[in-house]
């Protein structure tokens, strides 16, 4: 597995593809062998919000540039009010986001 650096910026949580609330998101990128990306990282919200977005079944991010990054919330037992440990099911952020 080759790491690829962390990207990080703002954007748009959606839960069942509603858009939910503004977020911050810190997402570090990996290549596996067969050249499948993944990711994981925290997704940033409002006090408050986080605890109430981990209930929806499909949780989404929209960032910057309007490309959609498919969620799997990674952790449901740490739970604080404003982070959301996830995990990448999707895409990830182009390759030129990607910082080391």
């Amino acid at each position: 597995m080759k790491y690829l650096g962390s990207t990080s910026g703002t954007g748009m949580l959606l839960c069942d593809g509603v858009a939910y609330a503004d977020a911050t998101y810190e997402i570090e990128g990996f290549m596996r062998i067969k050249g499948q990306m993944s990711g994981t990282g925290e997704i940033g919200l409002e006090p408050g919000l986080a605890t109430k977005a981990i209930a929806f079944k499909a949780l989404q991010l929209r960032i910057a540039d309007g490309q959609v990054i498919d969620l799997a919330v990674a952790d449901t037992k740490k739970r604080t009010p404003n982070r959301i440990l996830v995990d990448i099911s999707g895409a990830l952020p182009a390759s030129g986001a990607w910082r080391n």
